[in-house]
């Protein structure tokens, strides 16, 4: 394990930035064929006696009227399984709960405002639904039963009445559906922060971060339930421009997004969390009349590619545009000067490079160097082979003086065989008990080195 990250000055950032408003992503509807679909929605519900459904919307169209009603978000069969908010005209919203048995409660009120972000909310708890128009009861209507069709879809932009489809013209932000009855206060708190994700009984959660607002976001195709229950698949969408794409979305307070990175091996602590790899992370900090904060933490780990090659006393680290400082494995201390990409020892040693990358770091293994100060037997009156060689070496002495050491070493400075010339010419080392790898063949007359591979 590597050292421990720890970020209370981190903390005292992001309290800082508790009170600052936060612009985020939102989807425009264009009224013609967008939608997300999210595949058997209803399954998150099915069989509570209590159901919620929250959203941020920006409604633009003006007369909506049948059969051009806007569908919202939410549930809808027509016969078992209804719990949908739908724009019914241009001041109006209906908000619907049909519970298994086919009974249907409805819900009309009036106050919605065209081109406006609002926030809405319908609650179910048993008893009684309740529509919520930015904070406040808009309507309520007595009401009883289930949903128990864990099969329908839930849809955000669209909703179906007899193989009609009610498509949405507008803009929609922060959708939730939960398997409670929020309270008054928890509606509030939502208007002005963002929602936990780890709220009990929240079930799907959609933040619309996706895509780049107005940009081309023609891969981003996949809205994501931060709860990671169903993420939604949008359907229809341009995905360019400034209408049927990702757009800025809605404005809160009491919310942020802060990024970070956590370096390899190392742990992270943000808030009750001890975090120890990459990932996006929420975060709830408790703020005064009973509303929390949510923190986003987007965490990132940078790639160190810790591998070096090597040709004799040269060493090269496999990653480019990197920090470098080579290191002497023996002492563990830095090599004066050596702080690039490529390192040539000038004294036999063991030798590593630490690459690093902003505040995190990461070291190779030790790269073990022999034959500084030898030259290569190559090219001398010395020949050697063959090379590669299976079961033997062998070397044509030539003007080799008598009495010369011939030794050969592995990679890593092992001594495999080292004997005194007795006057031969030729000279045949045999090598069948060798191990596959790279050996290094002195021959102290010569100063010099050769290297060797058995394959």
């Amino acid at each position: 394990m590597k050292k421990k990250l720890l970020i209370s000055s981190l903390f005292l950032l992001s309290l800082g930035k508790l009170a600052n408003a936060q612009s985020e992503n939102a989807l425009f509807f264009d009224n013609t064929d967008d939608q997300v679909i999210v595949a058997s929605g209803s399954s998150v519900i099915a069989g509570s006696t209590a159901m919620s459904l929250t959203m941020w919307v920006n409604p633009q169209n003006p007369f909506p009227a049948f059969p051009d009603f806007d569908g919202i978000a939410g549930i809808r069969n027509n016969a078992d399984a209804d719990f949908y908010i739908l724009h019914l005209n241009t001041t109006d919203v209906e908000a619907r709960f049909r519970n298994s048995t086919g009974v249907n409660y409805d819900v009309v009120a009036s106050g919605i405002t065209l081109n406006t972000w609002q926030h809405l909310a319908m609650t179910y708890d048993g008893t009684t639904l309740t529509l919520y128009l930015n904070g406040v009861v808009a309507g309520s209507t007595p009401a009883t039963g289930s949903i128990t069709n864990s099969f329908e879809d839930f849809l955000m932009g669209n909703l179906l009445y007899q193989g009609t489809s009610f498509w949405f013209n507008g803009q929609l932000d922060e959708v939730s559906l939960w398997s409670k009855s929020l309270t008054p206060a928890e509606i509030n708190c939502m208007i002005n922060g963002a929602i936990d994700p780890t709220s009990p009984s929240l079930e799907l959660y959609y933040r619309f971060n996706q895509g780049v607002a107005g940009g081309t976001n023609t891969t981003a195709t996949t809205l994501t339930d931060v709860t990671g229950t169903i993420n939604g698949t949008l359907s229809g969408f341009a995905l360019t421009g400034a209408t049927s794409n990702w757009i800025a979305g809605v404005t809160t307070a009491n919310s942020s997004t802060i990024a970070d990175v956590i370096c390899p091996g190392s742990t992270y602590v943000f808030g009750t969390q001890t975090l120890t790899a990459p990932g996006n992370y929420f975060e709830a900090f408790p703020l005064a009349g009973g509303c929390d904060s949510i923190v986003q933490l987007v965490l990132t780990a940078p790639v160190i590619n810790t591998a070096i090659s090597q040709s004799g006393p040269l060493l090269t680290a496999q990653q480019a545009g990197m920090t470098y400082q080579w290191i002497n494995c023996t002492s563990l201390q830095p090599v004066a000067g050596a702080t690039q990409q490529q390192f040539t020892a000038t004294a036999n040693g063991q030798y590593a490079v630490v690459i690093s990358v902003g505040s995190c770091s990461d070291t190779s293994f030790c790269a073990n160097v022999t034959n500084v100060g030898l030259t290569d037997i190559n090219g001398s009156a010395v020949q050697v082979g063959p090379n590669p060689f299976t079961d033997q070496i062998t070397i044509d002495a030539g003007t080799l003086a008598v009495n010369a050491i011939i030794s050969v070493t592995d990679i890593s400075g092992r001594m495999i065989t080292e004997f005194t010339n007795k006057n031969r010419n030729r000279i045949v080392i045999d090598t069948k008990q060798w191990n596959k790898g790279i050996y290094l063949l002195r021959i102290s007359d010569t100063s010099g080195y050769l290297k060797l591979v058995k394959m």
